[in-house]
């Protein structure tokens, strides 16, 4: 029997031989990067990062998860490979996220004359005065940045939404976009904005048993000064888009956090802060503490780590990292960031697409003159059902409700008109044949109350398993 307590690498590599040959693979993966020297005995780069900042744990649980990016994510750094995961692994999100901030806005940090560090986060606190913040980055802080990569937020016990269901992707969300849209009312030129400029992204933090999740926003902002009336009025405007929201229905409040950088070595690190991965192995290893390493709890425990993965997944999509606005945007006259080689040349490649796509829409309406390429938007409710619909099926395919690859009698056309036996009673279609009767009606979703929270009109969105398509007329899995 493996053992449950899936943080502990060593504990794992003593019952490797109770897992099955993929996760007998990717441990032996994991063991292979964290123990690599260099030609020259010193410790390697994925050895360094065990020490630093505890990569096996995290490497471990994603190991022996369901997450459909776990290989990729076991293969990065062999032979220069790099799986892209923004969100999770370190050396990704250092390469694709905070270096290119560094070398963008490396040098900027006197293009205004204050600079701060703005973090929008909730918190269940009643009085107000605590979830206000405005205030210089000590030392005792930035030492905390540079050694931990983490920033207190608060008890863990005093914030978090659910973040088991499906919905609570759509919700966490929402929260992105009510952070995105404050930032940016009050960058820019004009009248009542405090900023001049700002750059930065969503974050995610998580606690398990319960499982709960932290939205919130960190980004650097730079302004001619601001006083504490002014971050109060940023307090209200958050407050006031986090009432609107119909959506929204955690008992929470909204939290502000200002600090003035002092000093251009904490302003790199700020940066390098703001782009960290999600460190999900620390919540997991003080759950599995709190819980005594008890089975019923550990099971759990596993559990709540593959729906918190699903969940991440699509909770994250289409959601960017890296937002500029007012000068940091790189579309503003007076742009402060540095463009690197690596960008120009890809303006250079999108810009000779652009023209070879308007060559061929003129060599179009040569033939046809009223001509007009129209690419559609999906709407938002159709990105949330499309949302929706893949998380369960993902669900379903974790509680073995559903294979991973669908039978090919599953995705043979059907007509939508009954076929009608010698007896005159209806008969089931081709595609519905020897399927579950619970999978007869819409693709993939549940009954009862489940179903009409996460539907909301999804049987006329398409859902994506895989390479494939499946659509209502196709599959009614």
């Amino acid at each position: 029997m493996a053992h449950l307590l899936k943080c502990d690498l060593d504990l794992q590599l003593n019952h490797i031989d109770c897992w099955g040959a993929v996760g007998r693979a990717r441990l032996e993966r994991i063991y292979r990067k964290v123990n690599y020297d260099q030609k020259s005995g010193e410790a390697g780069y994925w050895k360094n990062q065990r020490d630093w900042k505890e990569y096996d744990r995290t490497a471990t649980l994603i190991a022996l998860s369901g997450d459909h990016r776990a290989d990729a994510f076991c293969d990065c750094g062999f032979h220069g490979y790099s799986c892209g995961d923004r969100y999770l692994c370190l050396r990704c999100c250092f390469n694709l996220l905070a270096e290119p901030a560094l070398i963008e806005f490396g040098n900027s940090f006197t293009a205004d004359q204050e600079c701060y560090f703005i973090v929008m986060s909730l918190s269940g606190e009643r009085d107000e005065t605590k979830r206000l913040i405005f205030k210089d980055l000590t030392k005792s802080e930035m030492q905390q940045i540079k050694l931990a990569g983490q920033l207190e937020q608060g008890s863990p016990q005093n914030y978090g939404i659910p973040f088991s269901e499906p919905l609570d992707a759509v919700v966490v969300q929402t929260y992105f976009q009510i952070y995105r849209q404050v930032i940016s009312n009050f960058t820019g030129r004009g009248r009542g904005k405090l900023f001049s400029g700002a750059f930065g992204g969503p974050e995610l933090a998580v606690r398990f048993l319960p499982l709960a999740a932290l939205p919130h926003a960190n980004y650097v902002a730079w302004s001619p000064g601001i006083s504490s009336d002014d971050v109060r009025r940023l307090r209200r405007a958050l407050r006031d888009k986090l009432r609107g929201s119909r959506r929204l229905k955690s008992r929470l409040y909204p939290k502000l956090t200002v600090y003035r950088i002092q000093a251009r070595d904490d302003y790199r690190a700020v940066i390098r802060y703001i782009f960290k991965p999600i460190d999900f192995g620390i919540a997991y290893h003080l759950a599995a503490q709190s819980a005594d390493c008890d089975p019923a709890d550990l099971r759990e425990l596993n559990s709540q780590v593959d729906y918190f993965l699903q969940n991440l997944r699509f909770a994250m999509s289409d959601v960017r990292r890296m937002n500029r606005y007012g000068f940091c945007s790189p579309a503003s006259k007076p742009y402060v960031g540095h463009v690197s080689l690596d960008r120009k040349l890809r303006r250079k490649k999108d810009a000779a697409r652009r023209l070879k796509r308007k060559k061929k829409e003129a060599e179009v309406r040569r033939k046809f003159p009223g001509y007009q390429p129209h690419k559609r938007r999906q709407s938002t409710r159709e990105k949330e059902d499309a949302i929706l619909m893949r998380l369960w099926y993902e669900r379903y395919v974790q509680d073995g409700e559903l294979p991973r690859t669908p039978p090919r009698r599953w995705l043979r056309k059907s007509t939508r008109r009954p076929r009608i036996s010698r007896n005159g009673s209806e008969r089931p279609g081709p595609a519905t044949v020897g399927l579950p009767p619970r999978w007869t009606g819409h693709v993939c979703v549940p009954s009862g109350a489940r179903r009409d929270a996460c539907l909301n009109g999804a049987g006329k969105t398409r859902m994506a398993t895989g390479a494939r398509w499946l659509s209502p007329d196709a599959a009614t899995i």
